[in-house]
């Protein structure tokens, strides 16, 4: 045979090499070693010493290497690019045979008898196969904590790896089944295996100890053979004859007497850090035999040996496909479950056609997957990952894995997803906490086509969890496991929500129809660690509940699917290993149908194909401008969360409000449109940053620019109101509570309760041209309103000496005056209406709106403690309207009436308000629809004067190029703390609790902050570093 390369000289990689070509036959071939340096792979002569570069080149990576004797090819993984490369021997003709869901393959093994090659993949956490030409991809094992290397022996019937995770070496079938831990102490880095074929003993490298160890192929008989301890990692293990080999980081090749331990150096790489050793000899792979050698074993697909005479077919993870009747031929399934692997991250197909044969399937991987739904027309999968984030979907078959919305789309831990196949529309529940405590719960909406993202649900849902859709009747359920557990019921578009359930209810988890009933499990943690679940149907308005399967001793159930009698569940177990289960709602019979899966979560039954319902649906055929949702009977026509449009008049036109309200929200601005029926508080301006915390807010009606400060990343930013062109247009604020635009100048006003100090910068200037301290030295100052006309700026001090303050417009001031002080503590709101001569001061801590004149004289108590927490402060008319922190809501009043009404809610933290532009006349009266509320709250607002002076020259807006990016953590192994108090929501850990329904580490609810103690917005938080893996050494 022919063997090439390029020929150095000893004593490492010479910078100047010669291309040579070795000439001997297959049977005769002198045994030699492979290694890799990460870069390059070498081929040392054991007989010759002589040193051989192969033509194999990459930037960085190559860790593993294995080879097939026979056929005269090198396998290679490479654990920076993601891949599992071949090559031959002398490595000609290289390419990547598996480069898609790779992520770090450490360790690589090949089976000569069957053709396959095995690998381990750090990332993922897997033990996977595939054929040699890297076709038919299964991953066997999963689960394991960042596997090493591993070693295979088709003699026995047996694969062989290390975890460096839980410092363990297992061992399983060749087809993955039965695995077992052979080794679990005096481990650290269990580094590469080979095994001794003639003498069926194992040997490994520990890398960080410094041993060669070995025992018997079922872990019995365990000694060490040498202690090689260099003080450097050591990582590679070959074996030929008696001899071993060993690879250091510190560029060296040593070779080990199998049975005196004697220990000699072989070969030196100055400079370099060797890595994955292989031997190359016919006699480390002898013959064997199993039904896999022939014929593929009569599989259609994959065909892996279980023993030495005996083997399984089954299918690939992609194609979407199950073993079928006969368990030989690999078929489409017609009826089949979808369930999640949350410790394992993977979603799970399992077929339950009768013809076939059950054996789960992979279809996809992620870190933590809780929720799973499925698209029948497409024949796609959506489903949630409450690690990163993310609501993915893959296709039946396995392709076309994406991520279908982020974090960029508002998505924080959604734990139900339900598809609306005929309206092509995902529903899903969105729970998330933010660093100051303030948590949320939504269900929200979109497109299959990602276009027409809207909230349905806010404030009502305290933290929601798994949705079902009833398009008969045209409603959605949720299972809500906040502080008041229940199940609600609401009209797809999310009007009229009602609790049906909530009676000796805990932990609500999965729901499910069938049959006009309904069904869910209850895992009733919040009883204790002995606590059991229960599974319980009622009618569809929640009436005649009962219990069922009452024997079964439901320990934390969780997903639940249910089609006639036949009922799938999903259940942690009382030791985290958990299971799919089926029970027989009539006769009581249950079995597990998976089991060892951890805290497998949602589980959903479906059918390949679907058929088109008798009844039309309304929405076919519709006038919407935008999205149209069907109701009993009819339809609803709704607009988007994003764009800067509300409902029109007419019902059925989104349009461009031009009379509006801005709430500042915590993470985004909200827009009410005022001059229409809609009442919807649309979030136009989003900024999905972990430390956002948006506390003024503004607006240019010459530019139709947003101006608004984020106290949490320190800057100023503006954007359209259509949600495009976010921006920075200041940097390095301290805590900017208020904030107003001078429409005579145009200059944008700011207070900074931080640096006690108000500053500006011009609308059409630059930061650093224009930016100025006006005034400095104050305390607390927080709202502020400027009047062109008299030259004076207004604002209010929640410092030591709580005041409403007035000064000119000037920079450094010297007339400041105490218009209001006494009786006041967190003065925070602001109007100053100059028409009418007075003041609007909203008091946080005393929850109190009072007025006086502009000198602060005649001081009038409005409103007393009924108005809540209040924030912010606007006045349109003779209507005051003021933000309500403890309340979640924007409240309004008409002086001179006693009646509150609610004119939004479902907020998070509602902050500043300000009211757009308002012309004279008469803002038609409404109906809202609230949120949390199913009670009507009607709306009528007068206005005959404009408060807020029009400027009537054009300015060009301001060119900033600095963009708002939202920082992307790295890795999501570790989740960053943020306060000392609060906690970012995080997936389960096992070893944390076995018995919790929750999908985040907020194992007990946390408690808000109490705005009613704090009138600080946030403080400085400095980002977290992510963590790395202290165990890996790569």
């Amino acid at each position: 045979m022919r063997r090439g390369g390029v020929a150095c000289s000893s004593g490492g990689l010479a910078k100047t090499c010669v291309v040579v070509f070795l000439l001997s036959a297959v049977g005769k071939l002198d045994a030699s070693l492979l290694v890799t340096n990460g870069t390059h792979i070498i081929d040392y002569d054991i007989s010759t010493n002589r040193q051989t570069v192969l033509p194999v080149s990459e930037p960085g990576g190559i860790v593993a290497l294995a080879v097939d004797v026979g056929g005269q090819r090198l396998y290679y993984t490479n654990a920076e690019t993601g891949g599992i490369v071949r090559c031959g021997l002398d490595g000609s003709n290289q390419h990547a045979v598996v480069n898609t869901d790779v992520t770090q393959p450490t360790g690589i093994a090949y089976d000569w008898v069957s053709g396959l090659v095995y690998w381990t993949d750090e990332g993922r956490g897997t033990v996977e196969v595939a054929q040699g030409d890297g076709s038919n991809r299964k991953t066997l094992i999963s689960g394991q904590l960042f596997p090493r290397g591993i070693a295979v022996d088709p003699i026995s019937g047996y694969l062989f790896w290390g975890n460096q995770g839980d410092f363990t070496i297992r061992r399983a079938r060749l087809d993955g089944s039965d695995v077992e831990t052979l080794h679990n102490t005096g481990l650290v880095w269990p580094n590469e295996l080979v095994v001794d074929f003639p003498n069926s003993r194992l040997y490994w490298i520990e890398g960080y100890f410094g041993y060669i160890g070995s025992s018997a192929l079922d872990g019995t008989d365990r000694t060490i053979v040498a202690n090689v301890s260099s003080g450097y990692v050591l990582f590679g293990l070959a074996l030929q004859d008696d001899t071993l080999y060993y690879t250091s980081w510190e560029g060296k090749l040593f070779s080990v007497d199998q049975n005196s331990g004697e220990q000699s150096e072989v070969m030196e790489a100055e400079g370099e850090q060797l890595l994955g050793l292989v031997s190359v000899h016919p006699s480390r792979q002898p013959a064997g035999s199993n039904p896999c050698q022939t014929d593929n074993g009569d599989c259609s697909h994959l065909c892996l040996p279980t023993a030495p005479d005996s083997r399984i077919c089954t299918c690939p993870d992609d194609g979407g496909l199950a073993i079928g009747k006969d368990n030989k031929t690999c078929e489409e399934p017609g009826q089949f479950l979808l369930y999640a692997k949350a410790d394992e991250g993977q979603i799970m197909m399992l077929t339950v056609d009768l013809s076939m044969a059950a054996r789960p399937v992979l279809l996809d991987q992620g870190v933590r997957p809780v929720a799973v739904a499925y698209d029948p027309i497409e024949q796609r999968v959506y489903w949630s990952d409450v690690v990163t984030h993310t609501i993915n979907r893959v296709f039946l078959n396995g392709t076309g894995s994406e991520a279908f919305m982020d974090g960029t789309n508002g998505i924080a831990s959604v734990e139900g997803l339900a598809v609306d196949w005929q309206n092509r529309r995902l529903y899903f529940s969105n729970l998330g906490l933010h660093y100051t405590g303030v948590s949320w719960g939504r269900v929200e909406m979109v497109g299959l086509d990602r276009t027409g993202h809207r909230r349905l649900l806010e404030g009502r849902v305290g933290k929601p969890r798994s949705i079902v859709l009833d398009m008969q009747a045209r409603h959605m359920y949720i299972t809500d496991w906040g502080e008041e557990p229940k199940i609600l019921r609401a009209d797809l578009d999310g009007r009229d929500p009602q609790t049906i359930m909530s009676s000796e209810m805990e932990n609500p988890n999965g729901l499910a129809i069938s049959d006009g009933k309904l069904y869910w499990v209850d895992s009733h943690v919040k009883s204790g660690v002995n606590s059991t679940g229960t599974l319980e149907q009622a009618e569809l308005d929640g009436t005649n509940r009962e219990q069922l399967l009452q024997d079964v001793p439901f320990h934390v159930p969780f997903g639940l699917a249910v089609q006639g009698s036949t009922v799938y569940w999903t259940a942690w177990g009382q030791d985290g290993t958990g299971a799919v289960f089926q029970g027989n709602s009539g006769t009581g019979d249950h079995r597990v149908v998976v089991g060892g899966l951890g805290d497998p979560m949602a589980v959903t039954i479906c059918n390949k194909s679907y058929a088109t319902p008798e009844e039309p649906n309304p929405c076919a055929g519709h006038d919407c401008s935008h999205i149209c949702v069907p109701t009993a009977g009819s339809y609803r026509c709704m607009c988007p969360n994003t764009g800067g449009l509300g409902l029109g008049s007419d019902g059925k036109s989104c349009v461009e409000p031009q009379q509006f309200l801005l709430v500042a929200d915590l993470t985004e601005i909200r827009m009410v449109p005022l001059d229409t029926p809609d009442r919807y508080p649309y979030p136009i301006i989003q900024v999905h940053d972990l430390y956002s915390n948006i506390a003024a807010v503004t607006y240019d009606p010459e530019t139709k620019m947003v101006y608004f400060s984020d106290v949490g990343c320190r800057s100023i930013l503006r954007a359209y109101l259509n949600g495009t062109g976010l921006q920075v247009v200041h940097r390095d604020t301290g805590v900017s509570d208020g904030m107003t635009i001078d429409p005579m100048d145009r200059y944008l006003y700011w207070t900074d309760g931080e640096r006690g100090t108000i500053e500006r910068m011009a609308l059409n200037g630059s930061e650093e041209d224009t930016h100025e301290v006006v005034l400095q030295g104050l305390d607390r100052p927080r709202a502020i309103v400027v009047i062109s006309d008299t030259n004076y700026m207004y604002w209010t001090d929640w410092g030591e000496s709580p005041s409403v303050k007035r000064a000119s417009m000037e920079v450094n001031a010297t007339d400041v005056q105490n218009l209001v002080e006494g009786d006041l503590s967190w003065p925070n709101g602001l109007v100053v209406d100059s028409n009418e001569g007075k003041l609007y001061i909203g008091d946080g801590n005393n929850t109190k709106i009072e007025a006086a004149l502009l000198d602060g004289s005649d001081r009038q108590l409005i409103l007393d403690e009924s108005s809540g927490h209040v924030y912010g402060l606007a006045k349109i008319g003779d209507v005051l309207l003021w933000s309500d922190w403890a309340g979640q809501s924007v409240k309004m009043m008409t002086l001179g009436s006693d009646e509150i009404q609610v004119l939004t809610d479902g907020l998070m933290r509602p902050s500043e308000l300000h009211s757009s532009n308002i012309t004279d006349g008469l803002l038609t009266p409404t109906t809202h629809v609230s949120t949390t509320t199913t009670a009507a709250t009607t709306l009528a607002i007068t206005t005959t004067q404009v408060t807020t002076p029009v400027p009537t020259t054009a300015v060009t807006t301001p060119v900033i190029t600095t963009r708002v990016t939202t920082p992307v953590p790295t890795t999501t192994v570790t989740t960053p703390v943020i306060t000392t108090e609060v906690t970012t929501p995080a997936p389960i850990t096992t070893t944390t609790t076995a018995t919790t329904p929750v999908i985040t580490t907020e194992v007990t609810t946390p408690v808000p902050t109490t705005t009613a103690t704090t009138p600080v917005i946030t403080t400085e938080v400095t980002t977290p570093v992510p963590t790395t893996t202290a165990t890996t050494p790569v």
